[in-house]
């Protein structure tokens, strides 16, 4: 009988996207099933263990304490996925935790880049765990390059008008340019509305780049927001595979695992060269949009109102690629994507991706990869 497994979780955000995929992508690898279940007590938790009964748990346990350690889960093999570093630290749970210190570097490295006069961290008006140890690490990267940090603790309010003013009062006691690394792309957003508000050009005056990559935030943003995007996939298979380990063992020592990806996504918030020649930042805007839409270089050609030659030229002197470079690049990064989605047809993506012409797409995929998408999906 195939191992089932029991997935607690609470929200329904695109990082926890990311850990289902991860998670039913490594299960079905070993032929097991994933029940999820959405519970936010204790007693619901208890009653669910009592009806499914199941093989081991993985809990997402991002939410903060919901899902602390009870007596109803001691009797089964389970691993806290994305859990507070403290929890994973105290030697009695198994676990996967974020390496905050890698995302922290990431956001720093990309915003030193442009040398801003000013770097500043923005937490979560509630003081989530992931805030402050993202907040920690980035002081400790910085301090350590003799750099000093300003951080804004907002009051414990959920009123979003209320960041906005706090945020604000305080931009305009820093010294611009400002560098600003935000708990989450929701903050991120608020910080654009704030710098906004005051008239502050984004990225000229402050630069902003956020953590999770929720695309649905930073690419509808004007300007789009920069974002660190950890390995939630990766962190959801590292779950599974502890968890197997955890069956197999006669003994259930606790086993604690970090996900180190940190892939840093470079959007207009962080793009300062573009920010010279706004056609070009409309383009490139308008490109990470409607790439997948079968869009052509002739059509964002039409963003510009000079000739199509000094336009090509305006914007390879800014990319250092073509306006169709550009369009193939989102392409091929929406296809690796969609690639490794285990139950996504290989024959179909071309189409998702805005290609009529299946052949020419696997061309140009294996031409800028050195793999075909099979051979893709494979190694990844």
């Amino acid at each position: 009988m195939n191992k089932v497994v029991a997935y607690f979780h609470t929200t329904g955000t695109a990082s926890s996207v990311l850990k289902v995929e991860g998670l039913y992508r490594e299960a079905r690898r070993l032929q097991w099933t994933i029940r999820r279940f959405d519970v936010r007590t204790e007693k619901q938790v208890k009653e669910t263990l009592a009806f499914w009964n199941p093989d081991g748990i993985v809990v997402d346990a991002a939410a903060g304490n919901i899902f602390l350690p009870v007596d109803s889960m001691s009797h089964y093999p389970t691993v806290y996925l994305d859990c507070n570093p403290n929890l994973a630290e105290s030697g009695k749970v198994s676990a996967v935790v974020q390496d905050t210190m890698s995302i922290a570097r990431a956001a720093a490295v990309e915003l030193l880049k442009h040398n801003p006069r000013t770097i500043a961290y923005v937490g979560w008006p509630e003081r989530q765990f992931w805030s402050v140890r993202r907040e920690e690490a980035f002081a400790d990267y910085l301090r350590k390059k003799g750099l000093p940090i300003h951080s804004l603790r907002l009051d414990d309010s959920k009123n979003h008008r209320a960041v906005i003013k706090q945020l604000a009062s305080w931009l305009p006691t820093l010294q611009r340019p400002i560098g600003i690394f935000t708990a989450t792309d929701a903050m991120s957003e608020s910080v654009l509305a704030a710098a906004l508000q005051l008239g502050l050009s984004v990225p000229d005056d402050i630069l902003i780049i956020g953590v999770d990559d929720d695309e649905f935030i930073c690419e509808n943003a004007r300007p789009t927001l920069s974002s660190i995007a950890p390995g939630f996939e990766r962190a959801g298979r590292q779950a599974i595979a502890i968890l197997a380990r955890l069956m197999r063992a006669k003994t259930r020592k606790p086993i604690v695992e970090k996900f180190k990806e940190a892939t840093t996504i470079t959007r207009s918030s962080t793009r300062k060269n573009d920010r010279k020649d706004k056609a070009v930042t409309a383009a490139l805007d308008h490109i990470r949009t409607h790439a997948t839409d079968g869009i052509s270089a002739a059509q964002v050609l039409k963003l510009f109102t000079c000739s199509r030659c000094l336009a090509e030229r305006r914007f390879r002197s800014v990319t250092g690629h073509s306006i169709l470079d550009e369009i193939h690049g989102v392409q091929i990064e929406t296809a690796k994507k969609l690639i490794v989605k285990p139950f996504q047809k290989l024959d179909v993506i071309p189409h998702l991706c805005g290609h009529s012409s299946t052949a020419f797409f696997q061309r140009l995929f294996k031409r800028e990869t050195g793999l075909t998408m099979s051979e893709w999906r494979k190694q990844n």
